[in-house]
């Protein structure tokens, strides 16, 4: 994906978001997930792609309480952290971001394993931070 395609996508996303506006936050979901499905696992802008997925799945969660968005914000925000090296600039805001997912999936599902997967998430934030 080209610089101004990446930047077209991100505007996509933030003016849905900014609208609040679940159409075209489904429209920039689906493009999301498009161009995940046509980048390659080692390819550097995956894991900011994968980052941006997260996060607009879980403001759909909040908006839909629909339990498939919160599983694929997790599942998304799992990739991120996943897709970066220890050092990487942006680690630290993944594992934010992955801490805040399981946190949100926690409270609505109270499932038992996200509580301390999320501690640890912001744990090793506050490290790296």
């Amino acid at each position: 994906m080209d610089v101004g395609a990446a930047r077209l996508l991100g505007q996509r996303l933030q003016d849905a978001l900014d609208a609040g506006d679940l159409p075209a936050l489904d429209g920039a979901i689906d493009m999301l997930r498009e161009v995940l499905a046509g980048l390659p696992e080692n390819d550097p802008d995956r894991p900011m792609h994968l980052a941006n997925l997260a996060a607009a799945s879980s403001v759909r969660f909040d908006w839909t309480g629909r339990r498939s968005d919160i599983d694929a914000a997790t599942d998304a925000a799992r990739q991120a952290v996943a897709a970066v090296d220890a050092g990487h600039p942006a680690r630290a805001v993944y594992l934010a971001n992955l801490g805040g997912v399981l946190s949100n999936r926690h409270q609505v599902t109270g499932d038992p394993a996200d509580r301390p997967s999320a501690r640890l998430a912001d744990q090793l934030y506050a490290e790296l931070s």
